[in-house]
């Protein structure tokens, strides 16, 4: 993709400038638009990570990547980038991936789909486990495959060295898809290990968006919250998935056991939910749910909906 070449290019140049002489830049993004070719390649990757290593971007707070084509090589080199000491200063990371074949898209049972970038996501995770990342706040993933890359990421994730991070947000992540057809149970398990308050303390909000989560998901990561310690969420968003009437029978579980004290909202909208059903428990305050009056962008907070 000719994007893809122009930024390595572009960061090519910039790896080969004195130490700080992009001192006061901030947040860098690729693409800056969204074009269905693009994403940095491996060269880019290793460009990258000069540049981090080398600490020429000592204020960089704010990264977003698409990582479809880094390739296992690319990504060794950002796992030494953000295992490196010139990363204290990184406060949010957005990770977005592909399908690396088209015909993926066509079939939710692919097993090349389910297992894309399980790799990838194991040598990430390392960076997760390095401890040069406790000061993220936000993490965000999007459109990695089923419970291989799932249980990938969620190795980082339980490492303990993300303590900062408040937010976690997970987009277009196949639950059920390819060899796992359990409705996300497995999926919703890794994460409920993974997603304890000794492992991550700061987390407030967990975001489970388009992912294709359905009840039995839904049910095995809050009966596995119910046997560990769960975090300290402040907001539960699981838009847009395909969770049933019967997905309110955990939720209530969770707030009548008083298993996490701290949730303020549980965000519904999107779901195939019964409406007659829903009326039954409507009027609990922190639940929202499709035709609910209530204005969502106020009580729990204002969602990206790509």
């Amino acid at each position: 993709c000719p994007f893809d070449e122009w930024f390595s290019a572009f960061l090519k140049g910039l790896s080969r400038g004195p130490p700080g002489c992009l001192s006061a830049l901030r947040s860098l993004r690729f693409p800056v638009v969204s074009y269905n070719c693009s994403s940095v390649d491996a060269e880019g990757a290793q460009s990258l990570s000069a540049i981090i290593c080398r600490g020429l971007v000592p204020s960089l707070s704010d990264l977003k990547l698409t990582l479809s084509r880094t390739g296992v090589e690319g990504m060794q080199a950002l796992r030494d980038a953000f295992s490196s000491p010139h990363v204290s200063a990184l406060r949010r990371l957005k990770f977005s991936f592909t399908p690396r074949h088209p015909e993926a898209l066509q079939s939710a049972s692919n097993d090349e789909f389910d297992r894309s970038y399980g790799d990838e996501l194991r040598i990430l995770s390392v960076a997760f486990s390095s401890g040069r990342l406790c000061r993220l706040t936000e993490l965000k993933l999007k459109g990695i495959g089923g419970i291989c890359d799932i249980r990938a990421l969620c190795v980082g994730l339980g490492s303990g060295q993300l303590t900062s991070l408040r937010t976690l947000s997970l987009k277009r992540v196949q639950f059920t898809s390819g060899i796992c057809l359990d409705g996300g149970v497995m999926g919703c398990r890794a994460l409920s290990e993974a997603l304890v308050v000794e492992k991550v303390p700061a987390l407030g909000t967990l975001e489970v968006v388009k992912s294709q989560l359905r009840t039995e998901g839904l049910r095995a990561l809050v009966e596995g919250w119910e046997d560990h310690n769960p975090p300290l969420l402040r907001h539960l968003n699981l838009r847009n998935n395909m969770l049933t009437k019967y997905a309110t029978d955990p939720l209530l579980s969770l707030q009548r056991a008083k298993t996490m004290p701290s949730l303020e909202c549980v965000d519904l909208i999107g779901n195939p939910l019964d409406e007659e059903y829903v009326l039954q428990w409507g009027s609990v305050d922190n639940f929202r749910y499709p035709g609910g009056d209530i204005d969502l962008r106020s009580d729990c907070g204002m969602y990206e909906v790509d």
